[in-house]
């Protein structure tokens, strides 16, 4: 237990070493002091993310529950003067926790706050009347002197008792853009202006904009649907590949295996009937034969320098061959490989198996199917979302821009994170997670090559591995043409390309 006295009020502290909190990796970390007996401070540092107010919400309840009769009301006051930032579900997750425990707070008070944090705030106050009693102060000296007046019967804050009508309107939209973003509700009822208020265009907008978010969250629902019924698909596909895998995971484990036993010159010592069975030849045809016209007979003649290796350096080797037709038309591809044993001075012979791997690589085809239209639909779904998104972001700076409308911090602010918000960093997780399916070893090449790439610049060099052009690839990351091309002339400098070689070109045949 910690017990100081706080210099503002002259109230006891108090904190315990269970009142604390650290994430394992250290990016976050809070503490939650008790002021007198009822008012609670909490104190963070780093970067939250929703885990942290997870642990936050909890840990806070439960302080309240131990110390607080459930009747009794408390003043909280969060100190944001070591906080970096905070993720998008961290702050849902802790509007959620406020929304449900705020009837029992007479005053939540907010300090230290950086300018984005502090908009975003003053935001969620519009989102429901029960949050009125959330306030901004400076200093944790004005936040004690702001609950101390309440206690003494003040206000907390100066009321207006005519509000300019402007100022109505304009936290009438933030009010629905908030919940559309924060809360995710589509399902608001936008009030209808008459035709003469100068605000009637925007507030259709508006209604126009959530109608679209709730195509685009059926869309999306719906698409959910079918990346589950891919998932199940691929699942079983994997089943049959694992199992496939498990069957032929190495050459000398596959059975049945063709054997063929070669003298030091290459020809057929001999076979196995498996050998007949998997080439569609009979064993005397191949019986005494140099392996090189045997290669021949069995229409596998891309493999022959492989075994002129084996035969003149005695370099063993293990090779899948090409799709070939056997002699009774059967489509195979086989994994060969090639031993040398029984060294005897200068004496060699050799040993050559063959294992059926068709079934396995008909499978991973069809994984890589799979993946395919996984990452397509990913794609899709993110160029949809984000071309609505540029739409709506132009469609109101528009209309607020032909009404004069004098310029309003709290407006533009939420227009500048707008697209932030709704374009969480999880859809390009979810796409990158596709691509690394499809393309497993292109993220890996790219960063050996060319370490000093953005995070935008790798998005850039991963469309254009899957053949986009310039247009397609602004529409995604909702930007200009010329932004993407901007972005094109600093990769080929970071690649130090010359001026005959081509970007797509060399991205395309990278190796993946």
């Amino acid at each position: 237990m910690s017990l100081k006295i706080c210099s503002v009020s002259e109230l006891p502290i108090t904190t315990f070493p269970e009142w604390e909190y650290a994430a394992a990796d250290g990016h976050y970390c809070f503490r939650i002091e008790q002021l007198g007996k009822d008012i609670f401070i909490s104190r963070g540092k780093g970067t939250s993310e929703r885990e942290d107010v997870v642990q936050h919400s909890r840990l806070f309840t439960k302080i309240i529950a131990e110390n607080m009769s459930k009747y009794e009301s408390y003043y909280m006051i969060q100190d944001f003067s070591d906080v970096r930032g905070a993720t998008l579900a961290s702050r849902r997750e802790f509007a959620r926790w406020l929304s449900e425990e705020i009837h029992r707070i007479h005053l939540v008070i907010f300090y230290g706050m950086n300018p984005l944090m502090n908009t975003l705030v003053k935001l969620g106050k519009h989102l429901s009347p029960r949050f009125s009693n959330v306030h901004i102060v400076k200093s944790y000296e004005e936040a004690i002197h702001k609950i101390l007046k309440h206690q003494q019967g003040e206000s907390a804050e100066y009321v207006f008792t005519k509000k300019d009508d402007s100022t109505r309107r304009i936290h009438q939209l933030l009010g629905y853009l908030s919940k559309m973003t924060w809360l995710e509700d589509l399902n608001q009822d936008i009030a209808h202006l008459p035709l003469e208020d100068p605000y009637s265009d925007i507030f259709r907008a508006i209604e126009v904009v959530q109608a679209d978010f709730r195509l685009i969250a059926k869309e999306k629902q719906i698409e959910h649907m079918r990346v589950l019924n891919e998932i199940s698909k691929r699942q079983k596909v994997e089943d049959k590949l694992r199992h496939s895998e498990k069957k032929h995971s190495t050459t000398v484990n596959i059975l049945p295996i063709a054997i063929l036993h070669l003298g030091e010159k290459g020809n057929v010592l001999s076979t196995n009937p498996v050998f007949e069975m998997m080439m569609g030849v009979p064993t005397k045809e191949v019986l005494h034969q140099s392996i090189y016209d045997v290669i021949s007979i069995v229409n596998l003649p891309k493999i022959k320098i492989h075994f002129h290796e084996l035969l003149s350096q005695n370099m063993s080797f293990d090779i899948e061959t090409p799709l070939f037709t056997n002699k009774t038309g059967e489509k195979k591809i086989l994994r060969c490989r090639g031993i040398v044993v029984d060294k005897k001075e200068v004496s060699f012979s050799f040993i050559v198996l063959f294992g059926d791997i068709t079934e396995r690589k008909i499978v991973e085809k069809q994984l890589l199917d799979h993946k395919q239209r996984e990452l397509t639909s990913s794609t899709l779904h993110l160029q949809q979302k984000n071309e609505l998104i540029k739409l709506v972001y132009n469609e109101i700076n528009e209309k607020i821009m032909s009404k004069n409308i004098e310029s309003n911090y709290s407006v533009q602010k939420m227009l500048m994170k707008m697209k932030e918000i709704i374009q969480s960093e999880t859809e390009w997780k979810d796409f990158e997670l596709h691509f690394n399916e499809v393309h497993p070893k292109y993220y890996r090449a790219l960063d050996q090559m060319h370490p000093g790439l953005t995070s935008q610049e790798r998005r850039i060099c991963a469309f254009m591995k899957m053949g986009m052009n310039s247009k397609e690839i602004s529409r995604l990351l909702v930007t200009t043409l010329r932004g993407v091309e901007q972005h094109r002339y600093r990769i080929r400098q970071k690649f130090n390309l010359r001026s005959g070689e081509n970007l797509f070109v060399y991205l395309s045949t990278l190796e993946d």
